[in-house]
């Protein structure tokens, strides 16, 4: 897709076979967490669906940690081999 941000089917395929190096639970959110993984992006899940919610691009190398704000759970950091 045009949009980096756009899902297709075969991305969504990638995630679900992908390498996770990182997750994350938001404090206060007991359903939702974020994965980051070997390809470079960061997806936001949820326990109770089988599907990613939202997935992120922007770095070239496998995201080693992915943290988000404990006061903000909107806002993340990710650290990555790039």
């Amino acid at each position: 897709p045009a949009n980096p941000n756009q899902r297709d089917d075969k991305q969504t395929n990638v995630f679900r076979t992908t390498v996770g190096f990182t997750l994350d639970f938001p404090a206060e959110q007991n359903l939702i967490y974020f994965a980051g993984t070997e390809e470079g992006s960061i997806h936001k899940c949820s326990l109770s669906y089988n599907d990613e919610l939202d997935f992120y691009w922007g770095h070239k190398g496998p995201v080693y940690k992915v943290k988000t704000n404990p006061h903000w759970p909107n806002i993340m950091a990710s650290c990555s081999a790039d």
